[in-house]
């Protein structure tokens, strides 16, 4: 990764944090579970993260279920 990419890559990384912090903040005020994946009948939860197409219940993020649409390597480093 090149250096001027991480200011861009540690924004985007602190707005995630934040979504998951809001979303947390609005469960707990809705008397409303968070689970990292949930089934799609559990009605007292949300979702962290939904299958790419899934149309039961969608959560905040989208995310592939299979790992050969993955990279196949990555480093992720934080400091602070």
């Amino acid at each position: 990764m090149d250096s001027e990419q991480l200011p861009d890559l540690a924004a985007h990384v602190d707005s995630l944090v934040d979504e998951w912090h809001d979303e947390a903040f609005r469960c707990k005020a809705d008397k409303r579970a968070l689970h990292y994946r949930a089934p799609p009948r559990e009605r007292n939860a949300e979702r962290l993260l939904y299958g790419h197409g899934d149309t039961h219940r969608p959560g905040l993020w989208m995310t592939l279920q299979s790992m050969r649409n993955v990279e196949s390597e990555g480093v992720l480093r934080m400091h602070g």
